[in-house]
């Protein structure tokens, strides 16, 4: 039994039952697209002796969406690692340019050793610097450039990206490969270019809210920091963390519908409107690693084997299994609106009145007076 059925047969059962059924309205119905899952061609398999062909073994799964994606990872486990591995060389690089840059570009750019001792003692040579300035000059001509630098190397990530999530579909729908390399750089191939738009679009708004955050430092050590710099931060924040929302929820349907790259964005519009709670919560689990960034080399280099190893696995599957959670969330409130239309229609043209059954009277009985 499929959800729409569940969700239908549900709310029947409770309304039969006499319970106040809370009715969902549906958001932005208008903008939803329903799709069912792209099905994807079979791997051609070996020959192993004599015409046979060597056997194709899909495991079984719960059809719960999250809990499918879990027991995904424990029973494919290698496979999947073995598709992220592409992806993980990709998000090493902008590892990379962070630890292994930071420190370079910051001796350059403020050139070398500071003196904060002039001035503490009587007869102390030389003009000191001060700490304040120099904590400044940090946070905004060394971690901004370094931070968008890495924002500009990530958005390339975006092209093996792709291919990842293509690869953990498959293993999600058990469409399930050998052929790695061939099949990764397939999904490549397909989705690329949409992955890339996301992406980027993503990037800029979580570049956009680290930049504010730089600046409000900045300020901040200067002791300048006003009203401007502190809303600058909120704002990025209250609508960026919305925005970042609908590449997030995009991304998936790319590899799980066929859909055009526009009515994804609506169909993501839909679904954070309708499950609100659902995305938001899942958007923050997944952009939660990229607090790290901002932390100590040690967390920086521990989150990063934390994701190579298992996080980018449970991520993509966890945003594949919402986007099929709320697919089908969907089409049940469009099959439950669809009901209760054809009940209201029925109720307005009006109910024909049964005829009461004419008793049979025999003729030859007189009626008695």
């Amino acid at each position: 039994m499929g959800i729409l059925d569940k969700i239908r047969e549900a709310s029947e059962n409770q309304q039969a039952q006499g319970a106040v059924v809370r009715e969902h309205k549906f958001l932005l119905k208008n903008w939803f697209t329903p799709a069912e899952v792209t099905p994807e061609p079979e791997e051609e398999t070996k020959v192993v002796i004599a015409g046979l062909k060597e056997k194709i073994v899909k495991k079984e799964y719960s059809d719960t969406y999250f809990k499918r994606a879990f027991q995904v990872v424990r029973g494919d486990f290698l496979l999947l690692l073995r598709s992220a591995a592409i992806f993980i060389v990709s998000t090493a690089i902008v590892l990379l340019i962070i630890t292994l840059g930071l420190s370079d570009f910051e001796k350059y750019v403020l050139s070398g050793t500071y003196n904060f001792m002039a001035g503490v003692g009587i007869g102390y040579p030389g003009i000191g610097d001060n700490l304040s300035l120099a904590i400044a000059r940090q946070q905004w001509n060394v971690y901004e450039p370094i931070m968008l630098l890495a924002a500009a190397v990530s958005i390339l990530t975006s092209i093996f990206m792709s291919g990842f999530f293509y690869c953990a579909k498959r293993v999600y729908f058990q469409d399930v490969y050998k052929k790695v390399v061939k099949t990764f750089f397939l999904g490549v191939k397909k989705y690329w270019w949409k992955f890339f738009i996301c992406v980027t679009f993503g990037v800029l708004v979580v570049a956009a809210m680290a930049t504010s955050i730089f600046y409000l430092l900045q300020q901040q050590a200067l002791g300048t920091a006003g009203a401007g710099a502190y809303c600058a931060v909120v704002f990025t924040f209250v609508f960026g963390f919305p925005l970042l929302a609908i590449p997030m929820t995009m991304m998936p349907q790319f590899v799980v519908y066929d859909l055009s790259f526009g009515k994804a964005f609506k169909n993501a519009i839909v679904f954070i409107f309708n499950q609100p709670i659902a995305i938001f919560f899942t958007s923050t689990i997944a952009l939660a690693p990229i607090a790290a960034l901002f932390t100590s080399l040690v967390w920086q280099i521990i989150v990063f084997v934390i994701c190579a190893v298992i996080g980018y696995t449970v991520w993509a599957l966890w945003l594949i299994a919402l986007s099929k959670r709320s697919m089908d969330k969907c089409k049940g409130y469009v099959a439950i609106e669809q009901k209760k239309t054809q009940i209201a229609y029925k109720q307005a043209q009006g109910a024909p009145k049964k005829k009461k059954p004419v008793q049979y009277q025999n003729p030859k009985k007189k009626k008695k007076k």
